[in-house]
C-alpha cells in the first residue's frame, strides 16, 4: 500500500469540510438518511487512509524480522542438505522408550549402534539398526 498523496489528501478535507456547505446550511437540521451516508462514506475513507498508513508502518517495522526470517530460512534447507552432522546425530546410551530418529547414533551394551529408520526398538533386535562398532574386549589381558 502507498501513503496517501497531498492531492488525496487535499480531496478528503475538500469533500467533508467544504466551507459553501456549512455557510449553506450552517446549524440547520440534516437529514439522518443523508447523514447516515455521509458518515459512511467518511467512516470507508477514514479506514482506507489508515489502512494505507499502518500498512506502510507495519511493512517497515517487519521487514528486518522478515529479513532475518528469510536468512535463517536459507541457513535451515542448508543445513538439511549437507545431512545430519555427527555430533548432533549422538545420542549416547540407549534409553528403552526412547524414539530415535534415523541417522541417531547410540550405545548399547558396549556397542555403537546407527538407526537406518525411525525406531524405539533396541539397537540388534530389529533391522532398524546397524552395527557401526562391535564392543570390545575389557582390557583384563593387558594388565601385569
Amino acid at each position: 500500500m502507498n501513503e496517501p498523496t497531498p492531492q488525496q489528501i487535499a480531496d478528503f478535507d475538500v469533500r467533508y469540510f467544504k466551507r459553501e456547505f456549512i455557510e449553506k446550511h450552517g446549524e440547520s437540521p440534516v437529514s439522518w438518511k443523508r447523514l447516515d451516508r455521509a458518515l459512511a462514506r467518511l467512516r470507508k475513507d477514514l479506514m482506507d487512509v489508515i489502512a494505507t498508513v499502518l500498512g506502510n508502518t507495519i511493512v517497515k517495522a517487519f521487514a528486518p524480522i522478515k529479513t532475518r526470517i528469510e536468512a535463517l530460512e536459507q541457513a535451515l534447507e542448508a543445513q538439511k542438505a549437507a545431512g545430519p552432522n555427527l555430533a548432533d546425530a549422538f545420542r549416547g546410551g540407549w534409553m528403552p522408550g526412547s524414539v530415535y530418529a534415523r541417522g541417531s547414533l547410540t550405545v548399547h551394551d558396549g556397542s555403537l549402534w546407527l538407526a537406518l529408520v525411525d525406531s524405539d526398538q533396541k539397537p540388534g533386535a530389529t533391522d532398524a539398526w546397524r552395527l557401526v562398532t562391535k564392543k570390545g574386549k575389557d582390557g583384563k589381558d593387558l594388565r601385569p
